[in-house]
């Protein structure tokens, strides 16, 4: 069958007829395949001539030779395989010009058969290399407009299951910090998403560190293969790379025909890995952004721009514990707060919050301070922590003087809607505990120690429209602002009284 598609048939007969021509003897020729069968001969008067032979590998000699039916028979070897077998007979009762003859004919068709096997194939490789760039185009398009990383995983696994069909697959993304490969997307079988390997360990491990793919037909015989819950024969794996680095694998078990993986299967999903992984750095580029601006945005509702620019480029993880810092803490409280809220709407409580505590931060944030946290009506803000400066208490005094200069515009605006309010402000420095406190999972940054007391109970004492502050906060702003000596003070925990202080605005 195979020598019937190659042989040019018509190229034969006409090469046939000019020799039958010159042969001073009557001349049959003929071609027959593998099997026996005449594929074609000359003149066509003389096929019932042809020998009946099933199996023509058993005639094959390494030149043309006489048979004992008066047959000149010569094989026609491509590659050292025999394809099929070049017969001629004659009236001549000498032997040997034909034999001669026979063996000019066999090379001058194994030439052309040779030829047309070399155009089958490159063009077989030309089409084999378009259904490549076709298939590549084809996912680009399909992955170019993707920039989730677990979609877009899914997606390429679907696209290399149209060039093999497997009983399963999957693609595991390479975890820069734990050094973990994870399975980002499965189809087939039912995978474990579970499942994670180290660099170096098991194929994918191997492949991911090695950066070169690997075939293994027979897994149970393979050492570097782990079992997992699915059995799996056969398993292809290869890396998924670009020109800085390996990104993770793509894994194809069992082909749903039963054959085994090929170097040319591997070269078809490693051009597929290839071409995905740039878009798979890219998803991940994105969704590093955009986790960055969530955080930045998150961020933004407690630290001030320029505190929120140096934890942002801060290279120090994240961790539970703090250390000691010298800090100011602020706390400031609107008064009589429980009747104002009694008298108002649910609704209109909750935009009046609102707005006040945002032009309070806004302040806050204005001077470089860390809203710490709201307690009701409560703002807790503290300045020099996590960043600290040389004038933390005078930046704190500023913000509580512009507070309550807010305060009053505040009043204008809501005097038809609300009854007259007010805040009062404790403002205290000194030395605390500032961190990360609570759980791996859940952690606040915040400060703890007895300073922090003491200026919660200085606002409890501060009438509206009054800021009170320590000692320590006073001597640093001496120079700046004029000061009330009110007299000291009692806070609950200590034992000496504190001496306080109303800031004159």
């Amino acid at each position: 069958m195979v020598l019937r598609k190659i042989l040019d048939k018509n190229a034969s007969l006409l090469l046939f007829e000019i020799i039958s021509e010159m042969w001073p003897a009557n001349l049959w020729l003929g071609v027959a395949d593998i099997e026996g069968q005449l594929i074609v001969c000359y003149p066509k008067s003389g096929e019932q001539l042809m020998p009946d032979y099933s199996r023509v590998q058993d005639c094959i000699k390494p030149k043309s030779y006489p048979g004992t039916n008066g047959y000149i028979y010569s094989p026609l070897v491509i590659r050292d395989n025999c394809l099929g077998i070049l017969l001629g007979k004659s009236d001549s009762s000498d032997v040997d010009p034909l034999c001669h003859l026979m063996d000019m004919l066999s090379g001058l068709l194994i030439n052309q058969i040779s030829n047309n096997i070399e155009k089958k194939e490159l063009l077989r490789e030309t089409l084999d290399t378009y259904r490549e760039i076709n298939l590549l185009y084809n996912i680009g398009d399909s992955i170019s407009s993707c920039l989730d990383v677990s979609e877009l995983a899914r997606t390429i696994l679907l696209e290399s299951s149209k060039i093999i069909k497997s009983r399963s697959s999957s693609l595991m993304l390479l975890d820069a910090e734990s050094g973990d490969l994870d399975i980002k997307s499965a189809l087939g079988d039912k995978n474990d998403h579970r499942v994670k390997f180290k660099l170096g360990q098991g194929i994918a491990g191997i492949v991911a560190r090695e950066a070169k793919y690997i075939i293994a037909n027979n897994v149970s015989n393979d050492s570097r293969f782990i079992q997992g819950k699915k059995e799996i024969h056969a398993l292809l794996c290869v890396p998924l790379k670009t020109k800085r680095n390996v990104l993770g694998v793509i894994n194809v078990s069992d082909k749903l025909d039963g054959e085994m993986f090929t170097a040319r299967d591997a070269k078809l999903i490693s051009a597929v890995a290839s071409h995905a992984a740039n878009f798979i750095e890219i998803a991940i580029m994105h969704e590093h952004k955009l986790n960055e601006d969530r955080l930045k945005r998150n961020l933004e509702r407690y630290l001030s721009p320029h505190i929120l620019k140096s934890v942002l480029e801060s290279t120090q993880e994240l961790k539970l514990g703090g250390d000691k810092k010298n800090v100011t803490i602020l706390f400031a409280d609107i008064r009589e707060f429980s009747s104002l809220s009694e008298e108002m709407e649910p609704e209109l409580l909750v935009r009046f919050l609102n707005e006040y505590f945002t032009r309070m931060v806004d302040i806050i944030f204005k001077y470089g301070g860390t809203v710490d946290k709201f307690v009701g009506d409560e703002i807790m803000a503290i300045f020099g922590a996590p960043i600290t400066q040389a004038d933390d208490e005078l930046r704190a005094i500023k913000t509580a003087v512009e507070m309550q200069q807010e305060m009053h515009r505040l009043q204008e605006y809501w005097q038809k809607s609300i009854k007259p309010f007010s805040i009062g402000i404790g403002i205290n420095s000194g030395e605390v505990i500032a961190g990360n406190i609570g759980s791996n999972k859940h952690m606040d940054y915040t400060v703890i120690g007895d300073v922090v007391n003491s200026a919660k109970r200085l606002e409890t004492q501060a009438a509206g429209g009054k800021i009170l502050v320590s000692k320590n906060v006073r001597q640093k702003a001496n120079e700046l602002y004029e000061f009330k000596d009110v007299g000291e003070t009692l806070v609950k925990g200590k034992k000496n009284p504190i001496e306080v202080f109303e800031v004159i605005y």
